[in-house]
This record gives structure tokens, C-alpha cells and sequence, in this order.
């Protein structure tokens, strides 16, 4: 005998699992209304990645004794000779950077973790980097395109420490004080300008990063990201359209077999399965 009649159950089991592709596969999810690429789609090197990422702000340096590090481990600064062999006054004494809320760099607590290297000698404040992805509003969110995987994300981190807290940022305002009008649309006394920074650092922070997804545009600019998410009037419910969209549609599906499920039921208990043995 072969038998084309389906239990109830297992009908039940083959339904779960239909839910279940349908929502893995659903609509992607993305956290803002602009164009993502992986970071090797949108930058060619590392070389354009600091230059493009971050406009003006940085310089790919191939020297490697005149260029700045985001990180490192050492017990001393090495940024502090960096900026010695560059005719900057070393170790720096003020806190230049229009971001930073200290005068004088100086200690943080132990609890200073997130951008440990500075715990001794930093010109940024504890509860400035326990914000630092929120610190300038959601529109200068790094992840844009999803969730960034955790190294490369901690790229990112590495590169806001070390314009929040490394002493040797404000030598290179845009906009220094002397010079500073805050009346001024088009001056910022955040702006940096041609910091050079260590060419392998830029190669690894693309290395790393090259299979996740950034905003691309114009050349993967950060700013020119920021202000077209700025743009969008629908700015806190852009990246819940898709979400929304997959559980609508996997209720739906729920519905649909559930209630296919009950009529199998029904007519299997009147004595009418649907599906009858077949003689073989």
C-alpha cells in the first residue's frame, strides 16, 4: 500500500518551517534610506578610505615615522613623537580640538576602557566616549548599512578616541581659534584637516571591513552620508519599513496554514480526510 495521506503534526512541522524560511529570507533591513556598498566596492585602498571616508580630515601617509596611529598599545604615546619629528610641541599641553571639553589632557579613571590607550594622557572625558556612537546625534551613525561586524566596527571607535581624545588632533583644526566664527555657517569647530595618518593602518582598517557595507555616497564620504540622512523627513522610520513589511507577511503565511491546518482537521474528523489511501 502507498499512502498519500498527511498527519495533521507533521502538516503542522512542514508549516513552522515554511514561517521560518520565509522570515530568514524576508525583506533585508536597513537602518537608513541610503545607498550601502561593501567597503571594497566604494573604496579601491586603504588610500581612499581615509581620504574619502573622512573628506579633508586625513592624509594617507606612507612614511610611517610622520604619520598618526588610531590606536596602539605602548605604555607611551607614539603619536607624541609623531608629532615631534612633524615641528609640533610634544607632548601637547592644551586640548585643542573644538570637540574636546578639557583644557589640559590629563588622566581618566580605570574604568576608562573604551579608549584605554588614553587613559593616562587624554584630553576627552569618561562619559564622552561611553556615548561616543551617540555623541553627535543619529544622523552621524557609523552603522548606516546594518550592523557592522564587531573588528570593523571597533575601527570606527578607534578613529572617534582618537579625535576625541588624542592631545596631538588640535593641531590640525580647520577652523583654530584665532580664526573661529561661530557666525559662520561653513566654519565648524569640529573640522580637521590633513592629519596624516599611518598608511598600514588604512590598508587594515580596509582589509577588515572590506566584506561589510557602508553608505556610498558620493565616494563613501561620512559627511555627505550624514547630510542625506539629515535630508530624509522619515528619518526614524526608515529602517523599520522592511521589518515591518517581513512580519506582516509572515502573519499572513501563519494565517493561511493555520487555517488550512483546521480545515484538514475538521474533515479528517468527519470521515473525509482530504488526502485518501490509494491502492497500489
Amino acid at each position: 500500500m502507498f499512502f498519500t495521506y498527511i498527519k495533521p503534526r507533521l502538516f503542522a512541522m512542514d508549516a513552522a518551517m515554511v514561517v521560518t524560511i520565509i522570515v530568514l529570507t524576508g525583506p533585508t533591513v536597513q537602518t537608513a534610506d541610503v545607498p550601502c556598498r561593501t567597503f571594497e566596492d566604494i573604496y579601491p585602498s586603504g588610500k581612499e578610505l581615509c581620504e574619502q571616508m573622512w573628506g579633508p580630515a586625513f592624509v594617507y601617509e606612507t612614511n610611517l615615522s610622520l604619520g598618526f596611529t588610531m590606536w596602539f598599545f605602548e605604555a607611551e604615546n607614539p603619536n607624541d613623537k609623531v608629532a615631534q619629528r612633524l615641528g609640533w610641541p610634544s607632548p601637547a599641553d592644551e586640548c585643542h580640538y573644538g570637540g574636546s571639553l578639557k583644557e589640559a589632557p590629563g588622566p581618566e579613571p580605570d574604568n576608562f576602557t573604551e579608549c584605554h590607550p588614553w587613559q593616562d594622557y587624554s584630553c576627552c572625558h569618561l562619559d564622552t566616549i561611553q556615548r561616543i556612537n551617540e555623541a553627535y546625534g543619529r544622523v552621524w551613525h557609523w552603522e548606516k548599512c546594518g550592523a557592522l561586524s564587531p573588528a570593523c566596527n571597533r575601527f570606527f571607535v578607534q578613529q572617534a578616541c582618537l579625535v576625541e581624545c588624542e592631545p596631538s588632533t588640535g593641531f590640525y583644526r580647520k577652523y583654530p581659534d584665532d580664526i573661529y566664527n561661530a557666525s559662520n555657517p561653513n566654519h565648524s569647530k569640529y573640522a580637521i584637516e590633513g592629519m596624516p595618518i599611518r598608511a598600514d593602518y588604512c590598508d587594515a582598517w580596509l582589509r577588515t571591513c572590506r566584506y561589510d557595507h557602508f553608505c556610498a555616497t558620493d565616494s563613501g564620504g561620512y559627511t555627505p552620508c550624514a547630510r542625506e540622512d539629515a535630508a530624509d523627513p522619515d528619518e526614524n522610520t526608515g529602517g523599520n519599513v522592511g521589518l515591518i513589511a517581513g512580519v506582516v507577511i509572515a502573519c499572513l503565511v501563519v494565517a493561511v496554514l493555520l487555517a488550512t491546518l483546521v480545515y484538514f482537521i475538521f474533515k479528517e474528523r468527519k470521515g473525509q480526510p482530504v488526502f485518501n489511501k490509494l491502492e497500489g
